[in-house]
C-alpha cells in the first residue's frame, strides 16, 4: 500500500511521513505534546504502522519513537509551565479569568490526581496538549509527573501502534473516527470510568 492508496485524512499526511518517516513521526508527536498539533497524533501513528506493515518502517521503532517524542514533548510543557506559567497566569489572571483562589485549587487537585490526570489525558487531545503545561504551572512534583508522562507515552504509543498494525482494510472508518468525535466519545467515557472508580475507591476507603 502506498501513500496514495490510504484514504482520508491518513492520504493527507502520507506523503510526509512517506519521505521523512520516523522524523516526521517525531516531530508531529513533539510538537503535539508541547501544544503546537501540526497533524492529527493518532492519524501519525496509524500511518506509520501502515508503512511498517509494509516493511517501509519498523513498528517497534515507530513506538518508541512515538514514545520518545510524546514524553520529551509534555516534558518541555511542564518545564514551561514550571518556570513561566505560574508568575504569567498570576499576572493575567483577571485578564483570562483566573483567580489566585481558582489557581490554588488547580494546584491542590493535580498535586492529589496529577498522576491520573497525566494518565488519562494521554488519550484526550483537548487535554493532551495542556497536559504538561498545566502540570508545571500547578507545581506538580517533577518526579511523579516524569514516571506518569513516561508510562502515559509508551501506552499510547504501543496502543496506536498496535491499532494501526491491525487496521487492515478498516482504515477508513478508522479515517472518520478520527477525523470526527470519536476520539471525544471515547475519551469522555474514560474519563468517566476513572472518576467513577476514583470514587468508588474514595468511599470504600471511607467506610
Amino acid at each position: 500500500m502506498t501513500s496514495d492508496d490510504l484514504p482520508g485524512i491518513f492520504g493527507s499526511i502520507a506523503p510526509l511521513i512517506d519521505h521523512h518517516g520516523y522524523l516526521a513521526i517525531g516531530a508531529a508527536i513533539l510538537l503535539g505534546n508541547i501544544g503546537i498539533p501540526v497533524v492529527p497524533m493518532e492519524a501519525a501513528m496509524v500511518v506509520g504502522a501502515v508503512f511498517a506493515a509494509n516493511g517501509h518502517l519498523d513498528l517497534t521503532a515507530v513506538a518508541m519513537v512515538a514514545t520518545a517524542a510524546a514524553a520529551v514533548g509534555s516534558m518541555i510543557g511542564y518545564l514551561i509551565g514550571d518556570r513561566a506559567g505560574h508568575p504569567l497566569i498570576v499576572a493575567k489572571g483577571a485578564r483570562i479569568g483566573i483567580t489566585h483562589e481558582r489557581l490554588a485549587s488547580a494546584e491542590d487537585f493535580y498535586r492529589r490526581r496529577g498522576v491520573i490526570i497525566v494518565l488519562v489525558s494521554r488519550f484526550l487531545p483537548f487535554l493532551r496538549r495542556w497536559s504538561g503545561l498545566v502540570a508545571g504551572v500547578s507545581e506538580m512534583p517533577f518526579g511523579r509527573f516524569a514516571v506518569a508522562n513516561l508510562l502515559g507515552a509508551l501506552v499510547w504509543a504501543i496502543a496506536w501502534a498496535a491499532i494501526g498494525d491491525q487496521a487492515g482494510g478498516h482504515l477508513d472508518t478508522l479515517s472518520r473516527f478520527l477525523s470526527g468525535r470519536g476520539v471525544l466519545v471515547v475519551g469522555g467515557a474514560v474519563v468517566v470510568l476513572v472518576v467513577a472508580v476514583a470514587v468508588v475507591r474514595r468511599r470504600g476507603s471511607e467506610t
